[in-house]
């Protein structure tokens, strides 16, 4: 398929439909790499997000224990 040339140069015709097609490499680079770089920090911020629930986890199970060895503290020395 040959594109026409427009008066601008980051974009051409197609033809058959007309349409505007964005030919700047540069820009649909940058489009690809802001791609990636959102999809990276998704994945960091759901990792984040699992720390804080394991932590909290951790933190939940740790209260129990000190509770259960107080009770048992209590119990010996009562």
């Amino acid at each position: 398929m040959k594109l026409i040339k427009t008066d601008n140069e980051q974009f051409s015709k197609d033809p058959s439909t007309g349409a505007l097609i964005n030919t700047d490499v540069r820009a649909y680079q940058a489009a690809i790499t802001r791609k990636r770089n959102y999809n990276r920090i998704d994945s960091i911020e759901m990792q984040v997000a699992n720390l804080h629930a394991e932590f909290k986890k951790t933190d939940e199970t740790m209260n129990e224990i000190k509770s259960l060895l107080e009770s048992i503290l209590r119990n010996a020395n009562g």
